[in-house]
């Protein structure tokens, strides 16, 4: 983990993405207990990631199926547990001036940092 830090840092300039990782983490150990599922990391960051990056795209169907798929959630309940993680995230991680489309690139970003750092 420290070691992709230290990359991210040297080869990227925008310190956003730096200051979202530690918040990405904790949100997807906090998805992870509301949905009780029993997956590994890896597994469950990609879950993660396909999610956050079917919601930038305005599609709800991937949505649909991991819900279907783990049946702990409705439609609507889910979507409160990504609009909080959104939040959350924008709040904490000092990216209060930006609009909710560029949060949800910067998360996707992020996810994929998480991502490679479970592998």
């Amino acid at each position: 983990m420290i070691n992709y830090l230290k990359e991210i840092k040297e080869n990227n300039s925008d310190c956003i993405y730096l200051k979202t990782i530690a918040a990405v983490e904790n949100e997807i150990k906090l998805i992870r207990i509301t949905l009780g599922i029993r997956t590994s990391n890896k597994e469950f960051v990609n879950i993660c990631k396909r999610t956050l990056e079917s919601v930038k795209k305005g599609d709800i169907m991937v949505i649909n199926k991991i819900v279907h798929l783990h049946s702990e959630l409705s439609k609507k309940q889910f979507k409160e547990v990504l609009k909080v993680i959104k939040d959350d995230i924008k709040y904490h991680s000092g990216l209060c001036a930006y609009n909710d489309e560029k949060v949800l690139e910067v998360i996707n970003s992020s996810v994929e940092i998480v991502k490679r750092c479970y592998e």
